[in-house]
């Protein structure tokens, strides 16, 4: 297993077996990509993935589900005055989907519509990611 982008600080972000034994979590914050990935020639339609997303609150931390697995997660640091994204990260085996970008979006719509903190992030993959995403400006701190 690989990190999409390592991203933050290695202080307190899982490490990469990590994302192995994460288990889903059932809560109100979770909601399934009922839109499969576009299928590749090497994928028939009926074969394409398809992945659902929560929060971990607890953890601090967002999941994308494969499944009865973890496929990706996103964490963050809710700090005293801010929301910082500190960490993205997804399995070797659902790299390439754009499963990354659906979770950031996940967890980017929830922390803005949730808080009122301003959100920063300091994982590279979510920085650029917001550049590419004005409509989520206004939830960035200045």
């Amino acid at each position: 297993m690989q990190t999409a982008q390592q991203c933050g600080p290695a202080a307190g972000m899982p490490h990469r077996g990590a994302l192995v034994t994460l288990r889903q979590t059932a809560d109100n914050n979770h909601m399934s990509d009922t839109a499969s990935n576009p299928s590749t020639p090497s994928q028939p339609a009926s074969e394409a993935k398809q992945y659902s997303f929560s929060k971990d609150a607890s953890a601090d931390r967002y999941l994308a589900h494969h499944g009865d697995n973890v496929a990706g997660l996103v964490s963050f640091l809710d700090e005293a005055d801010q929301i910082n994204v500190t960490h993205t990260v997804v399995d070797d085996a659902h790299q390439g989907q754009g499963l990354a970008g659906r979770l950031v979006e996940f967890a980017l719509t929830d922390l803005r519509d949730s808080s009122d903190k301003p959100i920063t992030a300091t994982c590279s993959y979510v920085q650029l990611w917001l550049q590419r995403h004005p409509e989520f400006a206004e939830t960035l701190a200045r």
